[in-house]
């Protein structure tokens, strides 16, 4: 993340500018983008041998930009009021409500008029993706727990990924691919159907023949690079902004070294 990168460059070479704050504002940085570049390193290799990394991913890509987003609106903040601290009720409010932060960001970026305003707009399959997230912050990481307290299936997660992966697919990917894809695996599947048996479920938790076993994980991995690619579509422009606000409060914090 450049942002961060630029903060740790700044506090390096200017030491002697920065107190407390922006060692915590770096420290931060650097913790929004262990969560961020984890989040996609787990969705990009998840699959159905290691649905797993699926939760890792939402929890940490839910946690990165929930982090991210507060931490935009405590420099902003900041911004507005010559550094001094929003206090700590200031975060709570916001609670774990990512749609919410999201817009509020885009709606800080129109009220700065800021470049990264076009960006917040969002094509489809991006906004699902932040719906979805922000779901599983509020809600649906509980799914599997609930259930099992109340007797009762709901909305899991991963199932509803399963729907996303494949709207990718239907999007991104030339169906000649997906129909070479599938041929291959039919041929291997008729190959080795009389000596191989699966005990293995999808997504969806449906017991899976060979040709499923062999086809299906091929698709989800087709698909995982593209939903990457739009994850950073919800990325890219909260990124700038909390940038542009970082460099807004070095300046102010210049200005006040340089009167003292």
């Amino acid at each position: 993340m450049v942002w961060c990168t630029q903060i740790s460059v700044s506090i390096e070479s200017n030491m002697s500018m920065f107190q407390e704050p922006f060692f915590m504002l770096s420290q931060e940085g650097y913790l929004i983008k262990a969560c961020l570049c984890a989040s996609l390193t787990e969705l990009r290799n998840a699959n159905i041998g290691d649905k797993g990394r699926y939760y890792s991913g939402f929890f940490q890509l839910a946690i990165g930009i929930e982090r991210l987003a507060k931490l935009a609106l405590i420099i902003e903040y900041m911004v507005l009021h010559q550094l001094q601290a929003p206090g700590s009720n200031y975060v709570r409010r916001f609670s774990h409500n990512i749609d919410d932060l999201f817009l509020k960001l885009k709606n800080l970026a129109s009220k700065r008029q800021s470049d990264t305003l076009d960006s917040f707009s969002l094509t489809e399959l991006p906004k699902s993706i932040l719906e979805f997230i922000s779901s599983f912050a509020k809600r649906t990481r509980y799914a599997n727990l609930d259930g099992l307290a109340s007797g009762r299936a709901y909305n899991e997660p991963v199932s509803i990924w399963n729907d996303i992966l494949f709207r990718e697919l239907q999007i991104n990917v030339r169906p000649k691919t997906i129909e070479k894809a599938i041929i291959e695996r039919q041929f291997i599947a008729d190959l080795i159907s009389d000596f191989t048996l699966v005990r293995a479920f999808d997504l969806h938790n449906n017991q899976m023949d060979i040709e499923q076993w062999l086809t299906i994980p091929k698709l989800l991995d087709m698909a995982s690079k593209y939903v990457v690619l739009d994850i950073s579509q919800i990325l890219r422009p909260m990124i700038d902004l909390t940038n542009e606000l970082a460099w807004d409060a070095r300046e102010i914090n210049v200005e006040q070294d340089l009167r003292c």
